[in-house]
């Protein structure tokens, strides 16, 4: 059994964008924790230097806190940052790398967004955050020990107050943290990200005033306030203690999600009425299968909830916006079926089917 190790006293962490917000709040906990700090700044010397005294003040027996003046939308600035790393902490990288220096700028839509603009979005939300787990992860894994943790967005997920330049940045991150945490967990190496939305006292949204009138007015938020730095961090040191926890993405948003996801939405959503309205349909696209029996099914929708005594049989809206899950099971040797619009129903079971618009998705077992 491998060792768990989930001990930060000790390890250096690598924290961008820290002069002020999310950074400086993560600096504060992990040298709570224990750990040494190599901080990056860009434009706000004096923001860094404040913090590099509190801290100091506080405790540094025994460790060390350096500040780099980082342009993270710069290769060559990156990889120099790592030269001083290793040059002022004797070691080739950090064993915590929390990328957090981001860069958002409010657009109404996409004809507003400029490719310059997109491609700037680009460099330093996604491609930074690249860069420096390229150059981090030799060290973790000479080591068999590190964390990474990408500082996302609801924006990943389609919600925020951005244009779809940062989303597609946000996005583009939670899905290399996915693959990297696959291919990275055997040499005790955690991939991460937190997401959060609406939060306060950062260079993004720095007060209630600046959400007024946008989804992410307090109004809207059910705790009635925006989220502060120091909940971001909470999650931020949980990642860095916990080793069992890989490929996630923590949504700190309230329950901004779901009215997010579903502008629209009318309550929740009917499930028991919803079944009635589309057994016939589900009969329809699974057709019979020899030998096979549905032993339980759950209904959820996404997006729009369908109103009560809507007809599903039609191609209506709502029906294209669920999604029904069957769970098959009682098989031997089933027969393929058609399901509606040509898509086959999979030879192999014991996996869940879902139909959505109307059309049955499945897969082998050995591809779920």
């Amino acid at each position: 059994m491998a060792k768990v190790d989930n001990e930060v006293k000790g390890r250096l962490a690598l924290i961008t964008g820290a002069s002020g917000g999310i950074g400086a709040a993560c600096a504060r906990d992990l040298w709570g924790e224990g750990a040494s700090l190599a901080l990056t700044y860009f434009q706000n010397r004096q923001s860094i230097d404040v913090l590099l005294e509190e801290l100091t003040k506080s405790d540094a027996t025994g460790r060390k806190i350096t500040v780099h003046c980082v342009d993270t939308g710069s290769p060559d600035a990156i990889a120099q940052l790592f030269d001083e790393i290793k040059a002022q902490h004797g070691q080739a990288g950090p064993d915590i790398l929390i990328s957090n220096a981001g860069y958002g700028k409010r657009f109404p839509g996409i004809l507003d967004v400029s490719l310059e603009e997109f491609d700037y979005t680009i460099n330093i939300n996604l491609r930074a955050s690249f860069i420096l787990t390229k150059l981090s992860i030799p060290h973790m894994e000479a080591q068999g020990w590190g964390r990474i943790i990408f500082i996302s967005s609801i924006a990943a997920i389609g919600g925020g107050i951005n244009a779809c330049q940062y989303a597609a940045s946000k996005a583009g991150l939670s899905g290399m943290m996915k693959n990297l945490a696959m291919k990275h967990a055997r040499s005790g190496i955690t991939v991460n990200d937190v997401a959060p939305a609406m939060i306060g006292d950062t260079g993004m949204i720095p007060d209630e005033k600046f959400v007024e009138g946008t989804p992410g007015d307090v109004k809207n938020i059910p705790v009635g306030r925006l989220g502060t730095p120091q909940e971001c961090a909470n999650v931020v040191t949980m990642m860095c203690r916990t080793g069992y926890l890989t490929g996630q993405s923590i949504l700190l948003s309230d329950i901004l999600h779901a009215r997010e996801q579903r502008p629209n939405s009318a309550g929740i959503v009917h499930e028991l009425k919803l079944a009635e309205q589309t057994a016939n349909l589900i009969i329809e696209a699974l057709g019979k299968l020899s030998d096979e029996h549905i032993t339980s099914w759950e209904i959820f929708a996404e997006n729009k909830e369908p109103s009560m005594g809507e007809d599903l049989s039609s191609e209506s809206q709502s029906f294209k916006e669920a999604t029904i899950c069957l769970w098959i099971a009682g098989f031997r040797t089933p027969q393929v079926g058609s399901a509606t619009r040509g898509v086959p129903v999979a030879k192999e079971a014991s996996r869940p089917v879902q139909l959505r618009s109307r059309t049955c998705i499945s897969m082998p077992s050995d591809h779920i």
